[in-house]
């Protein structure tokens, strides 16, 4: 598989991708397993009930310190995230105004070249995630970035490995499961899967013609 971003970068890791591969080689094969290859990696995938379980592969966290954003009094934890693709992650008990935050943000790190996750959590207590995608801007939703989010959760809180995450974003919910690999005072590893549904919105032909 090969996922290209909007502005024609070449995606690294891509859950929505792998997700949406899998279900439509799962309807074209009758089959419910099936490994895939992408970006030299290969990622295991699975039909279970209405969505399908994908690995994603292992994520690595690095803390970095606390910054203040959007005029919120308290700060914000932020941390890289690296799963293939690289995930700067923002995460604030308080609602966040994710355009401003990304402009400061913009003064602060060179972030071209990643992306961008907003993660908060609402007064029931979910996960939100909003995830500015290299190449691409704000997206409904970023399987990556979903699971680096749960990734920098776990290395947060540590029961989060305990018990699958849910991540919710604009286009839906994802569920992530992480395994502990490594951890130390500033970073850590997890080994991360992904459930979530992938469901068909169209079909069509593209013809490609030689140059």
């Amino acid at each position: 598989m090969t996922v290209i971003n909007a502005d024609g970068s070449l995606a690294y890791n891509c859950g929505n991708g792998l997700r949406c591969a899998a279900s439509y080689l799962f309807a074209a094969t009758h089959t419910t397993e099936l490994v895939i290859e992408f970006m030299g990696t290969t990622y295991a995938a699975k039909k279970i009930d209405d969505g399908i379980l994908v690995s994603m592969g292992a994520c690595t966290i690095t803390r970095l310190p606390d910054i203040y954003l959007a005029g919120n009094k308290t700060p914000v934890r932020i941390a890289v995230g690296e799963i293939k693709n690289r995930h700067l992650i923002v995460f604030s008990e308080y609602p966040i105004f994710v355009e401003q935050a990304l402009e400061e943000l913009k003064t602060q790190f060179a972030i071209a070249d990643v992306n961008v996750g907003f993660l908060t959590r609402d007064e029931d207590g979910n996960y939100l995630s909003r995830v500015f995608e290299r190449g691409v801007g704000f997206t409904n939703s970023c399987g990556s970035g979903a699971s680096a989010a749960a990734a920098f959760l776990a290395y947060l809180q540590p029961d989060v490995c305990h018990n699958p995450v849910t991540i919710t974003q604009p286009g839906g919910s994802l569920t992530i499961t992480l395994e502990e690999v490594t951890k130390n005072h500033n970073s850590a590893t997890y080994q991360a899967r992904q459930w979530g549904k992938a469901v068909q919105i169209f079909t069509g032909i593209f013809q490609i013609q030689d140059n």
